[in-house]
């Protein structure tokens, strides 16, 4: 069974949820969010993260490989997040000589909707390996989050533009803040259940 070093993040936690969110976590997929799939809310300004995983999505989604994922994420304003990920099967080879690997440079932005008032909802729309020459991720989705006592909920719809099939369609997640310093997941990417 493979240990991801992502799974210490995402179940450790410092603060208990608020109508706004306190805590935040990265996915391997370059956003904050749970798990696979992205929340409404973003990294206040000033504040960064930085994470390594060894799970990897295969280019065409139907399993996660041994790998290198490696997000750097920033909050850029209290509304809007960007983030570098570089997902590479290996960090030994060099690609213009050698084949059958990938390695992938994404570019992700996620915009917090600040509009809505908090007491209804928090809402965001984000954009996933945008650009580049070997977009392999690529995604597009808005999604929708709200607190309610030791849960906080999320759903939304995305938009897949690559063979991934993640985030293709109705999306949604829960988190449950079972102790100050313990958060149990579930969520469904709208491919599998996680």
């Amino acid at each position: 069974m493979r240990f991801c070093l992502f799974f210490l993040l995402l179940f450790t936690q410092t603060n208990t949820f608020a109508l706004q969110s306190t805590y935040l976590a990265a996915t391997p997929e370059g956003y904050t969010g749970l798990i696979h799939i992205p929340n409404a809310y973003t990294m206040k300004r000033g504040t960064g993260l930085v994470q390594f995983s060894n799970q990897l999505l295969s280019t065409d989604g139907s399993r996660f490989n041994q790998g290198n994922n490696y997000v750097l994420l920033f909050g850029l304003s209290n509304h809007f997040e960007a983030s570098g990920r570089i997902a590479a099967e290996t960090n030994d080879a060099n690609l213009f000589f050698s084949t059958g690997e990938f390695r992938d440079l994404s570019a992700n932005f996620k915009f917090h909707i600040p509009w809505i008032p908090p007491r209804w909802f928090d809402a965001a729309v984000g954009l996933q390996d945008y650009g580049g020459a070997a977009s392999n991720f690529t995604n597009r989705y808005i999604v929708a989050s709200r607190p309610l006592g030791p849960f906080r909920f999320s759903a939304g719809y995305g938009f897949e533009l690559n063979r991934t099939e993640r985030l293709d369609g109705f999306f949604g997640g829960v988190e449950w803040a079972v102790t100050k310093h313990l958060t149990a997941i579930a969520e469904h990417d709208s491919r599998n259940p996680n």
